[in-house]
């Protein structure tokens, strides 16, 4: 299924709040069912907004103030792209899977991973390059915990199609 590129930014703040307190914030079912939403074959024509937050809303309550966010439904009416690139759902996949296999390790491998890919969602949309700048973002993480991260993923790569063109006129 296809995400709105405002559900990149959702995704981006979940790793950043693994980053902050991978212990306390139990992720792994969620970050499951994210991913095999993102496997599912696209089988409509519509695409729903607010998608990762909905996923999210089953697996925290309002009473979790880092988690209130998921209950504001966003309605956006500027710049708003349904992302189609295989390559980016590809580089997702693996990521939320380094994120799963991390956090059922231990809480250090956890916030190392998350520190890693925190702007992995962000880069795809507002990079020129977004395959140099994830990789500068992810050497360290390829050092010390897994050469071969991102490897394949980041080869299927091209320009980035949803990129905004700098210039107005």
């Amino acid at each position: 299924m296809y995400l709105l590129n405002y559900d990149f930014c959702d995704l981006h703040y979940i790793f950043v709040l693994i980053r902050s307190d991978p212990e306390t914030i139990s992720m792994a079912a969620a970050l499951e069912e994210i991913a095999a939403y993102i496997a599912r074959p696209d089988d409509t024509n519509g695409i729903a907004e607010n998608t990762v937050r909905r996923l999210l809303q089953k697996h925290y309550g309002r009473n979790d103030k880092r988690f209130q966010w998921v209950y504001v439904e966003n309605y956006y009416t500027a710049y708003t792209a349904v992302v189609k690139e295989q390559a980016y759902y590809a580089i997702l996949s693996a990521v939320l899977s380094e994120l799963f296999a991390a956090l059922r390790e231990n809480a250090e491998r956890a916030r190392l991973a998350a520190d890693a890919v925190h702007n992995i969602p962000l880069l795809l949309f507002d990079s020129k390059n977004p395959r140099k700048a994830i990789e500068r973002g992810i050497r360290e993480y390829r050092e010390t915990c897994h050469r071969d991260f991102l490897q394949k993923e980041l080869s299927l790569l091209k320009r980035n199609p949803y990129r905004r063109n700098d210039k107005i006129f």
